[in-house]
């Protein structure tokens, strides 16, 4: 009798609130329909809203079929649940996470694919930063905005990103956070409008170094070395003293920019001056593994601009510090998949240089040490196309030095 009370009150509540939303009831049953882990829990109460708007015999959950709803009425799903958000039971609460959820993974696949077609490197922070702007934008963004995430998920990135951009140059007030929300998704796939939204961002707020810093990398990428290297400049010359980890992020951000003009020595000099920051922060902390990776980078960023002028003694002493790093970090933890390509890495970087020092010996013996990490990335994750790659590059340098000591 209680279960029977209950039933009808939850009638009355879904006839006052979802009565009359046939469309919207159907919906909500195709999404259920689609995600197994909810369907058990709402079946009976979602064919009760169905039969309520007189579509029972119309739903395709009730009966028991199985097509997955496209993304145009799971999205129009998602704004009617949002717009009642403060009266969801937990359940339908659940629901609505979900769609939001699946929103954030199709779009973020979409990006990372087309980054990837695109050859750009969509490193662990920029993916994190597509992650969190794609959560603002579901979470915080007004139904355009989201749509605009639909249009993306459905592989309209272009589109998407664009109806973004007239959004927030429409906006009344200039935002801030949703120009950074812009950047940071069109960051890894399309240059010019990441540009656009960073410089919108550096002129409305300077606060935060690293809009500075992926504005200086975005000119870089454009090939706006001038633009690029007055960023990294006008950012540090903001930045206080406290902060050591962005200035020497942004002291090899200049360095880049002076090797790429051509001018070694005073690039060597900005590379240096960063290396000095992250010797004392991983002297302060020796157990920070990220301090301990970045100082690998600058022992590396050294080295290379050693080699390129010539200086092969001194780069294999620096390329080897690195190494040293790297093969701690690799021991300290084993299944970290990053730490361990770095130490592959390492390895390759040190055997090159043997090699252009004329011991082909040496050399042989770091790509040794190189392919067994590198084929057991690639065993673990089949379908990670950068450590495939990885082993049939170290596979062929192998084969090619082993032929030179024939």
């Amino acid at each position: 009798m209680a279960n029977k009370i209950t039933g009808q009150k939850n009638q009355s509540r879904i006839a006052r609130h979802w009565g009359k939303a046939t469309v919207v009831a159907t919906l909500l049953v195709a999404f259920l329909g689609w995600y197994d882990v909810v369907r058990n829990k709402g079946d009976l109460f979602l064919c009760d809203v169905a039969a309520l708007a007189g579509q029972k015999e119309a739903v395709n959950f009730c009966r028991k079929a199985e097509a997955p709803p496209d993304e145009t009425n799971l999205l129009a799903l998602l704004e009617y649940l949002k717009g009642r958000e403060d009266q969801l039971s937990p359940e339908r609460l659940a629901q609505l996470r979900e769609l939001e959820s699946h929103f954030e993974q199709r779009a973020f696949t979409v990006l990372m694919k087309s980054a990837g077609l695109k050859e750009t490197q969509a490193d662990a922070q920029t993916k994190r930063n597509t992650r969190e702007a794609l959560r603002e934008t579901i979470e915080e963004g007004d139904a355009d905005e989201r749509r605009a995430l639909a249009m993306i998920a459905e592989d309209d990135l272009d589109g998407g990103l664009q109806l973004l951009s007239d959004l927030a140059f429409a906006a009344a007030v200039e935002n801030v956070a949703q120009w950074r929300r812009i950047g940071r998704l069109a960051y890894p796939v399309d240059t010019a409008r990441a540009l656009n939204a960073y410089e919108k961002i550096v002129q409305l707020d300077q606060s935060d170094p690293w809009d500075a810093i992926y504005l200086g990398r975005l000119h870089q990428r454009a090939g706006a070395l001038s633009d690029a290297w007055r960023a990294y400049r006008d950012a540090l010359a903001r930045l206080p003293e406290s902060e050591k980890r962005n200035r020497a992020v942004l002291l090899d951000g200049i360095a880049n920019v002076l090797k790429d003009q051509g001018d070694l020595s005073a690039a060597l000099q900005s590379y240096r001056a960063a290396l000095v920051i992250r010797e004392r922060l991983a002297d302060a902390d020796p157990k920070h593994a990220g301090w301990q990776r970045d100082l690998s980078v600058s022992y590396d960023n050294v080295a290379n601009v050693l080699k390129d002028q010539g200086d092969l003694s001194a780069a294999l002493q620096s390329y080897r510090a690195a190494l040293v790093i790297a093969e701690r970090l690799a021991d300290a933890d084993p299944k970290h998949a990053g730490w361990q390509r770095d130490l592959s890495v390492s390895y390759e970087k040190v055997g090159d240089l043997e090699e252009a020092r004329g011991d082909i010996a040496a050399a042989i013996v770091e790509y040794e040490n190189s392919l067994p990490i590198a084929q057991s990335l690639a065993d673990r994750f089949p379908s990670h196309l950068q450590f495939q790659s990885d082993v049939k590059i170290t596979t062929r340098r192998l084969t090619q030095l082993r032929a030179k000591l024939k």
